[in-house]
Order: C-alpha cells, then structure tokens, then sequence
C-alpha cells in the first residue's frame, strides 16, 4: 500500500509532461522516471525473483535520472 503511494507523484509529474504544453520538454525524463520506478516495484507485486537481482542498480538509475530532472527544472526555473 505504502509503496502504490509511493508512485503517485511520479505517475502525476509524468502525466502533467504529456498534458500540459509548456512541461513537454521533460516529457523523456518524466517517461524514464516513471518505467524505472515500475520496475522497482514490479518484484512486490508477484514471484519476480529474477528482478531482485536488479533491485540495487535500478534503485541507482532512479536517483541518477530523478537528479538529472531535477536540474533541468532548476536550470528551467533560473531561466524564466
């Protein structure tokens, strides 16, 4: 339940790149972030044994693409 909530924000910041014109430009990163993020949470929810063994290094990618969003919105943010 905990880790469904978990998802939230980062399933609404995607949609909101695909919805609203002017966050198009992190439509890529949004779209990284939210399958990395499914996939870090795909061994919970069944017998996925095999993707444990990839839990540690998605675990990686999903911080370095969530740092790499974040300072193309603060790049964005300084701009305007």
């Amino acid at each position: 339940m905990l880790g469904s909530l978990l998802a939230l924000p980062v399933l609404t910041l995607f949609l909101g790149a695909l919805l609203v014109k002017r966050l198009r430009g992190f439509r890529w990163w949004a779209g990284i972030l939210t399958v990395l993020t499914l996939v870090q949470f795909a061994p919970a929810a069944g017998d996925s044994s095999p993707l444990l063994a990839y839990h540690p290094l998605n675990g990686a990618l999903l911080l370095i693409a969530s740092l790499v969003l974040l300072a193309k919105i603060e790049h964005r943010r300084v701009r305007v």
